[in-house]
């Protein structure tokens, strides 16, 4: 979402996004999911063991593996918008754009999917994640299914003990599960994982207020077959329901018809504001 007020403030924030070219990722140290990362983690740990056969001989990795997923982990929030929402939802509009009236950005996430990403010839390892909300009662059961149905194939460079493959999918999976209360958010995250084994390319990094961000460049990949140029990936842009809707949405289809983007869809929100 791109917050504001006034619609030259707000077609610059997405001009400046399409200049840079660069999607920022922030680091999870600094946003307060670690929180509940911690508590998925510290509630699953303890029955590790008996998740999986074998899972005793290898518990004493997840606390290990998860400071190295808290502190290397970068993270990209969005809500999964469907088509039968042509302009989004009260939840969306309500928790990030600016008291309603702000935009949203609508982009195609299926570059994304693991199974369409080569990281060997991309140079680094980025992908998508459905985020779960699980009760607190349901934490062990919904740790147990992840085991059982996450495959761990082209996870790892080298075999690895099935109990250990485990323990790593717990850890990372730990960072896309949220309370059952947020539901609603029907949060999508855009990962990236630092230090990914046999991959030589420097992690291009940025630095703004203190905080460290990961920037993934807005662009094609072929060697990768992996494509998230704006032209690919941008499909609509939802003027949120609450100002001068009107003059908002003319200024951003300016903004998008100036970068060549006449093929970008602009909505305006009917979601009454409450």
């Amino acid at each position: 979402m791109v917050a504001g007020d006034h619609p030259l403030h707000i077609a610059g924030k997405l001009a400046s996004i399409l200049k840079s070219n660069e999607l920022w990722f922030g680091n999870l140290l600094d946003l307060n999911d670690t929180q509940e990362c911690d508590h998925f983690l510290d509630t699953v740990i303890p029955e590790f063991p008996r998740l999986i056969e074998g899972g005793a001989a290898y518990s004493a990795y997840l606390p290990v593996v998860r400071e190295m997923v808290r502190s290397h982990t970068y993270v990209s929030s969005w809500c999964e918008y469907l088509p039968d929402r042509a302009d989004g939802k009260l939840s969306m509009w309500g928790r990030y754009a600016d008291d309603c009236a702000g935009v949203g950005i609508v982009a195609d996430s299926s570059p994304f999917l693991p199974s369409a990403i080569k990281p060997a010839n991309l140079g680094f390892h980025v992908f998508s994640s459905r985020v779960d909300y699980v009760k607190k009662q349901d934490v062990v059961a919904h740790a147990k299914d992840v085991i059982d149905r996450l495959s761990r194939v082209h996870m790892f460079p080298v075999p690895v003990p099935e109990a250990l493959a485990a323990a790593v999918v717990v850890a990372v999976k730990a960072v896309c599960v949220k309370h059952d209360g947020w539901f609603e958010e029907e949060e999508i995250r855009f990962l990236h994982f630092g230090g990914v084994p046999g991959l030589s390319k420097p992690e291009a990094l940025r630095h703004s207020g203190g905080r460290q961000f990961f920037a993934l460049g807005l662009q094609s990949y072929p060697d990768a077959q992996f494509d998230f140029s704006p032209a690919r990936i941008l499909k609509k842009v939802v003027i949120g329901p609450k100002g001068d809707k009107a003059a908002r949405a003319a200024e951003v289809r300016r903004m998008l018809d100036a970068h060549g983007l006449r093929h970008v869809e602009i909505v305006i929100s009917g979601i009454p504001y409450r």
